[in-house]
């Protein structure tokens, strides 16, 4: 955290290895769809994640944000 205010800043190494993990994912250079949808459930909001990024991710479903 800098300061009062907050805000965080990335530092070089913890940048380049958030690049390498990203590329490990196969994630880095692609476009990312950046609309989201969100929709109500019986037990709160959801966020949809498109397909295309399920998939490079190799989410279940079951992981924790």
């Amino acid at each position: 955290m800098w300061g009062y205010c907050g805000e965080e800043f990335i530092g070089e190494e913890e940048g380049q290895g958030m690049i390498r993990r990203a590329k490990t994912l196969g994630v880095w250079g692609t476009q990312l769809k950046l609309h989201r949808k969100l929709s109500r459930s019986a037990r709160g909001t959801v966020l949809r994640i498109p397909l295309d990024i399920e998939k490079e991710m190799k989410l279940k479903g079951s992981e924790n944000v």
